[in-house]
């Protein structure tokens, strides 16, 4: 995930969202992943939001202000 997140951020702009499918699955397979998300949103100034509903989940990323 911070692979991903790398090597997709050039192509974002102040005010894209991020949106990540499955960001909970049972199990430990996903932990981190979701840790990723978080903490990339930390380093940048962003909000992580986790939609979690059910064994799957919805993740977004934005900035804080849009």
């Amino acid at each position: 995930m911070k692979q991903e997140l790398a090597l997709w951020s050039p192509l974002a702009g102040p005010e894209t969202v991020w949106l990540m499918h499955d960001t909970f699955m049972y199990g430990r397979r996903n932990e981190g992943m979701c840790q990723a998300i978080q903490e990339y949103a930390e380093r940048h100034g962003l909000v992580y939001n986790d939609l979690r509903i059910d064994s799957h989940g919805l993740g977004r990323l934005r900035a804080k202000d849009a």
